[in-house]
This record gives structure tokens, C-alpha cells and sequence, in this order.
């Protein structure tokens, strides 16, 4: 059997938000996207999720420690290997107004974390050779104006469709496959950033396809 790392943020870990204000709960393992892949997947692959709300590229949260993805990702590829591909979909986080980055920025990011991957082979490996990659842009958001998480996110959607041009180009010039979650979804999720049930089953049949063609 195959196997397949998904690679992300809160989106990937399946955080569902609530209305009523209550905390966020996790959506049950076959309405997540990477549970929709799986059973897409189930004759040839098996998912592993390494998804973690919060986590960025490769910058340190001020309100959340462990969530520079760059720094964690040499450890999960160890601890799943051997491993024939990895989905890669962060960049939400790094939006952040805090943070300041451009599209570019980010793109620049994926990238070095694009070439960790690529180049992961040898003992640590198991002896595998080194993974494939799928990456995926994450869709624009649309929190509730004037409310606090709009305000973290102030300005994200520009930078979001700066990112999607930035990997476009990216996967052209790399040969690397893409899917522009942007361009299959708009978020659903009740705070405007996180996804409802009816994306993540949008974007699991998209990353499946993607998956099969490449793996089989």
C-alpha cells in the first residue's frame, strides 16, 4: 500500500467552528478532507494526518508556540516514512497581519518546505526514495467584519490571491502539481476562515483525483 502525509494547518486537522460561541470541535474522521481522501484512496493508499490549528510555514506564533511547520516537518517525515507522497496546504496562518508577509513571502516558504520533502531519502527514509508532492493553495476567507478574527486576518485575502499567482508559477517552473483549493471552494466554516463539512468533502474528491493519478 501506498502512503499518502497530509500536511497542515487546522484546516487539515479538521477544526469546525461554532455559532453559538461555544469551542471548536473537531469534525469526526470521515467528514474531514483527509477522511474523504481516504476512503477515495482506500484500495491503493492509506492517510496519515499531520495537521495542527495555527500552524504557519515557518515563523513562531506569538500566541501559540510549536507551530512553525518548517521546523516540525523533518520530524514527521520521519515518523510516517516510508512515505510516497505529502500534501502540503498551509499559508493561511502566515496571512496573519502580525506577520506582514507578502503572497511571495509565503510562496518562498512552501517552497523551502517543498525541497525538504524532495529531498528526504536514505536511513532515515527507510531507505525510500523521496516523496512526492502535492501542493495546495488554501481559499480566500471571509470572517465577520469588525470582529477580532477579521482583524487578525486584516488584509489576508490579498494576500492569499498574491500566493495563489506566486504558486502557480511556482508548480509550473518546478513541475510540481497543485490544486488551488480557491479556486473549488469559498469557505464555509461559521467564523469565515475554517471549513464546513460540504468543503472538506469538496477538497478531499479534489486532493483524491490528484492523488490517484499520481500514485497509481
Amino acid at each position: 500500500m501506498k502512503r499518502i502525509m497530509c500536511y497542515g494547518d487546522s484546516l487539515t486537522w479538521g477544526y469546525r467552528a461554532h455559532s453559538d460561541g461555544a469551542p471548536p470541535t473537531r469534525f469526526a474522521p470521515g467528514a474531514r478532507w483527509t477522511g474523504v481522501l481516504a476512503d477515495r484512496v482506500r484500495d491503493f493508499a492509506v492517510v496519515v494526518e499531520e495537521g495542527l490549528s495555527g500552524r504557519t510555514t515557518d515563523l513562531e506564533d506569538p500566541e501559540a508556540p510549536y507551530r512553525n511547520g518548517a521546523a516540525f516537518l523533518p520530524v514527521a517525515l520521519r515518523t510516517h516514512t516510508p512515505i510516497d507522497l505529502v500534501v502540503l496546504m498551509l499559508g493561511t496562518n502566515d496571512t496573519k497581519a502580525v506577520f506582514r508577509r507578502s503572497g511571495l513571502d509565503i510562496a518562498v516558504s512552501l517552497a523551502g518546505m517543498v525541497r525538504t520533502i524532495q529531498s528526504f531519502t536514505g536511513p532515515d527514509a527507510a531507505g525510500a526514495a523521496p516523496p512526492q508532492v502535492l501542493l495546495v493553495c488554501p481559499p480566500p476567507i471571509c470572517p465577520d467584519a469588525d470582529g477580532w478574527i477579521d482583524r487578525i486576518f486584516a488584509g489576508a485575502n490579498d494576500r492569499i490571491g498574491a500566493l495563489s499567482a506566486a504558486l502557480a508559477a511556482f508548480a509550473e517552473g518546478r513541475g510540481i502539481d497543485l490544486v488551488d483549493a480557491g479556486q473549488l471552494l469559498v469557505t464555509g466554516g461559521v467564523d469565515g476562515v475554517h471549513f464546513d463539512e460540504a468543503n472538506n468533502r469538496v477538497l478531499g474528491e479534489a486532493v483524491a483525483e490528484e492523488a490517484t493519478r499520481l500514485l497509481t
